[in-house]
């Protein structure tokens, strides 16, 4: 099954090796730099039950203030942050602040993402200065969508129309599709619907249960999984086009959807953060609220980044314990280019 149509495209993780020279000094001089993307969650609360939500643990009803998001701001410029992820302890639209944080970054030449559930859009204008937005949608028609996002079937049609109306204004617009043994067989109807209101694309993967969850992943069985592949052939061949991508994202997963663990440990932590509602500076966003992946807070991030206590996270984490991974493709790229230079980048 193909990926998608063409390699060049965002959701390549090969796009990653343009990084290699940047973070080489980490390994080779056990120097860790200011990292060049990160996650921001302004919101810790949401207005949907998702039950798959891995951000459940750390929700508390309170939302980033202005002191917060000045000093993040003035660490993203000190730092030179190029990009920034602004997504999902809660739903981020649901902070005012939200909007300002966007305008502010952007001022700052910084390419800004954010994630939302597509149920609150006020300021648009500031919202449309995002280089993406990604709607997380996982359902095609109103029943499905009340079950995997544990709200009323109405707010369908509601988040729909809202979507409708911020597509084709020069922002980049995703229908995000989390693939689960509820929803796998509605994809072929939601990407027709997806470029119907105007998205340029429609995102699909395998999704999985949080670290904090007993079960840590979903059972697909062997029909739902040539379904979805077939679909996606379907869609490619009969949706696609010029204007409406289809990425099927599998690399990252083993043949049965699960999550493809090709490597021994957990580079990523010293190339990237998350930076929540309170302050607070996570190293994985799949690990939302979990010990060994808090570094530390704004108040002593120069201190701690870099320092002999973030190498000593590396080392502890577990990775076969990680339900998710949405860095694997920095993983592999550490243990096969930057320490065992298996594709010789030298050599061009």
């Amino acid at each position: 099954m193909n990926e998608w149509l063409n390699k060049y495209n965002p959701f390549n993780s090969l796009k990653a090796l343009v990084h290699v020279k940047y973070w080489e000094q980490i390994i080779k001089e056990k120097k860790i730099p200011p990292p060049i993307f990160i996650s921001i969650d302004p919101c810790g609360f949401c207005n949907f039950n998702c039950p798959h939500c891995n951000a459940s643990k750390v929700l508390d009803k309170s939302r980033m203030t202005n002191n917060i998001m000045q000093q993040v701001l003035s660490l993203v410029e000190q730092w030179k942050v190029k990009a920034v992820c602004i997504g999902g302890g809660g739903e981020s639209l649901l902070n005012p602040l939200t909007y300002d944080l966007i305008d502010e970054l952007t001022k700052l030449k910084i390419d800004v993402g954010i994630v939302s559930n597509g149920s609150v859009v006020l300021d648009k204008n500031k919202l449309l200065k995002c280089k993406w937005i990604g709607f997380s949608i996982d359902a095609a028609i109103p029943r499905t969508y009340s079950i995997m996002k544990g709200i009323d079937s109405k707010w369908f049609d509601k988040v729909i129309t809202n979507i409708k109306s911020l597509t084709n204004q020069g922002t980049e617009i995703s229908y995000k599709y989390l693939l689960h043994p509820n929803n796998y067989n509605e994809i072929y109807e939601a990407s027709k619907l997806a470029k119907e209101i105007g998205c340029n694309l429609i995102h699909i993967r395998p999704g999985a249960e949080p670290w904090f969850k007993d079960s840590k992943s979903w059972t697909f069985t062997e029909e739902m999984i040539k379904s979805v592949q077939k679909d996606i052939v379907r869609i490619q061949n009969e949706i696609a086009d010029t204007n409406f991508s289809v990425y099927g994202i599998t690399h990252k997963f083993n043949q049965n959807f699960s999550i493809k663990k090709s490597f021994s440990k957990c580079y990523a932590c010293m190339t990237t953060c998350v930076i929540n509602h309170r302050g607070e500076i996570g190293l994985c966003c799949d690990m939302r609220g979990h010990d060994s992946f808090t570094l530390c807070t704004l108040e002593n991030v120069n201190k701690m980044w870099g320092s002999k206590e973030h190498f000593d996270l590396h080392n502890i984490i577990d990775v076969d314990k990680c339900t998710r991974c949405t860095y694997s493709h920095i993983n592999e790229i550490f243990e096969n280019v930057i320490i065992n230079d298996k594709k010789m980048d030298n050599m061009y």
